[in-house]
C-alpha cells in the first residue's frame, strides 16, 4: 500500500514537472524575461533542458528541446508500467 502510494505520488509529480518543462520551452521561444513567473519556470526547467540545447538546430529554431521532452516522457512513461493496484 505504501509503495503504491509513493509510486503514484512520484508519477503525478513527474507529470507536473513535465508541464513545467513544456511551459519553459514555450517561454524560451517567446523570449519573455520581464515576468517573475516566467523566470521561475525557466529556472526550474533549465537544469534539465540546458544540456540538450543546441543538439538539433534547424535554421534559427532549436528543436533539441523536443528531443528532451520525448526522453522525459519516455522515462515518465515507465512509471505507468508499474502497477498501482
Amino acid at each position: 500500500m505504501t509503495l503504491r502510494l509513493l509510486l503514484m505520488i512520484l508519477y503525478y509529480l513527474s507529470q507536473a514537472y513535465g508541464f513545467v518543462l513544456f511551459l519553459g520551452i514555450i517561454f524560451s521561444w517567446l523570449s519573455l524575461t520581464d515576468n517573475r513567473f516566467v523566470l521561475a519556470v525557466r529556472n526550474a526547467s533549465e537544469w534539465y533542458l540546458g544540456p540538450f540545447r543546441g543538439l538539433i538546430v534547424v535554421g534559427s529554431v532549436d528543436l533539441s528541446v523536443l528531443l528532451a521532452m520525448i526522453i522525459y516522457e519516455g522515462i515518465t512513461g515507465l512509471l505507468i508500467g508499474i502497477p498501482f493496484i
